[in-house]
């Protein structure tokens, strides 16, 4: 009788470690399932970016960062979170949290700024050289908990 109460105990201590091993590794899962979706709706918004800056006129980079064009030097740190939702960034526009669009699982829209970088050599532009940017793009996954920042230096050949 003994043994027997024993060994259920031995089953039951089994049978809980084995779920909360389950649990753990589904809640990873989940969180990298998340870090997936934040790090792909970095990438787009780097793009949309770099979409924003090809071709056009040249643009009026500042201290301040206004409208998240940033002049050399001048760019908050990206991991501080306090620098993002002001002027000093901007908000996506092809990537939308859910508030704004409800077929986004995204908490927060993704922002992005840019950066004057200085020249960068290019031998199919007029004089040789073109303007590079250093684009910071910041985006949130299902939750606000999940962020990715990405950053890509840009310049127009």
């Amino acid at each position: 009788m003994l043994v027997s109460l024993v060994f259920l105990v031995i089953l039951t201590l089994l049978g809980i470690a084995a779920m909360k091993t389950s649990l753990m590794q589904e809640r990873m899962a989940g969180n990298a399932a998340d870090r997936a979706v934040a790090f792909q709706a970095a990438e787009r918004t780097l793009r949309e970016a770099e979409g924003l800056l090809i071709g056009t006129s040249p643009f009026s980079f500042d201290a301040n960062c206004t409208n998240g064009l940033c002049s050399a030097g001048s760019a908050p740190a990206f991991s501080d979170d306090t620098q993002w939702g002001g002027a000093s960034d901007v908000a996506a526009t092809t990537v939308l949290d859910a508030a704004h669009d409800p077929n986004s699982v995204l908490a927060a829209t993704p922002r992005w700024r840019a950066e004057a970088a200085g020249q960068l050599k290019c031998p199919t532009c007029s004089g040789g050289w073109a303007p590079a940017y250093r684009i910071t793009a910041r985006a949130s996954g299902k939750s606000t908990d999940t962020r990715v920042f990405l950053q890509s230096v840009y310049s127009q050949k």
